[in-house]
């Protein structure tokens, strides 16, 4: 099932009231939905890997959300728009702007999920 941002931080708060005891496992089942549970006994790192691999910014995003998460694998030039370029295109500078890899931030994961890119 495809859970929306919203969504999955809902469930991450819920998550945050149920106890973890000192094997970081869960002392309670955890249901996201009838498709997904997490029953007693589920360590602790594999619920956060399944929130990673779901949350469009990953667990650092719920965990920190007024932080913002950015790849080397992409940068953005000065254009308005397409600004995002993937580093192993096999050019450092945009034709359209003409900014260089190398003075140019590395995208934040985000957009880049949002362009479909990752």
């Amino acid at each position: 099932m495809k859970y929306t941002d919203e969504q999955l931080k809902e469930a991450w708060k819920r998550l945050g009231d149920i106890a973890i005891n000192n094997e970081e496992e869960l002392e309670e089942d955890f249901i996201i939905d009838a498709d997904t549970k997490f029953s007693k006994g589920t360590d602790r790192m594999d619920i956060w890997h399944w929130f990673d691999v779901h949350y469009s910014t990953g667990v650092h995003g719920l965990m920190f959300p007024n932080q913002f998460v950015t790849t080397e694998d992409f940068w953005d030039c000065e254009c308005k728009h397409n600004y995002i370029h993937s580093s192993g295109e096999g050019t450092n500078e945009c034709k359209i702007c003409g900014a260089q890899r190398s003075t140019s931030p590395d995208s934040r994961v985000e957009e880049v999920k949002k362009a479909g890119l990752l």
